[in-house]
């Protein structure tokens, strides 16, 4: 009898401490949580911060070009041309756009590319809204930066940021600001397309000698 006394007083006595320890470890869990979730954050902020333009043409713009359908336009650029020549982990691009008619998505995609203009299949790909660029033409347009899929850009190859917009109104749907200058960016040209990217002729002999674009990496 009394050694049930002894049993049950020892329980009693010790049940406030257990529930201190429960609540203890579960307050832990929840600050342990609350620690990865901020870690996460962290790192998707800084891998923001740091994306930075590896190669880019940015200024002088004076002429455009228009697209849509199967009408698609490139420029390409060359790893190496403005900054270190070494792999790159892909982030975005940004491009200089604005829009004439009902313009539906727009593709996005790097390919590699060489003299002739863009060859093989799509490297990386990203798409925008089109419907939700700017159709002020007055001020020539707005930047828009474009979220690519992961690719490893190589140190030393050329490559072209290939932009379509196949559901679009218009062949004209879409336009592209860029430059006719000869002091041009040395790293790519212009190239267009009037058969959905089956044979691709060069700008830069036409209107064109470079579109305004930023290459940006992590």
């Amino acid at each position: 009898m009394y050694l049930y006394i002894i049993i049950a007083s020892n329980f009693l006595c010790n049940y406030p401490s257990r529930e201190r320890e429960l609540i203890a470890t579960e307050k832990m869990k929840g600050n342990m949580k609350k620690r990865l979730i901020v870690f996460l954050l962290t790192i998707i902020f800084i891998n923001f911060i740091l994306a930075s333009p590896i190669e880019w043409f940015t200024d002088q713009e004076n002429n455009h070009a228009n697209f849509g359908l199967d009408y698609q336009m490139a420029q390409s650029f060359t790893i190496g041309t403005l900054t270190e020549n070494k792999d790159y982990k892909l982030i975005s691009v940004k491009l200089k756009l604005y829009r004439n008619h009902e313009v539906g998505q727009v593709i996005v995609s790097i390919k590699e590319a060489n003299a002739t203009g863009p060859f093989g299949p799509d490297l990386s790909t990203g798409t925008i809204n089109g419907n939700i660029i700017t159709t002020d033409f007055v001020n020539g347009g707005e930047w828009y930066e474009i979220n690519m899929s992961p690719y490893i850009l190589q140190n030393s190859t050329t490559y072209a940021i290939v932009v379509r917009a196949p559901n679009s109104d218009f062949h004209s749907s879409l336009t592209w600001k860029g430059v006719n200058l000869y002091t041009n960016y040395i790293g790519g040209k212009e190239f267009f397309s009037e058969n959905s990217g089956n044979i691709w002729l060069d700008g830069s002999n036409v209107l064109i000698t470079d579109f305004l674009f930023e290459v940006l990496v992590e």
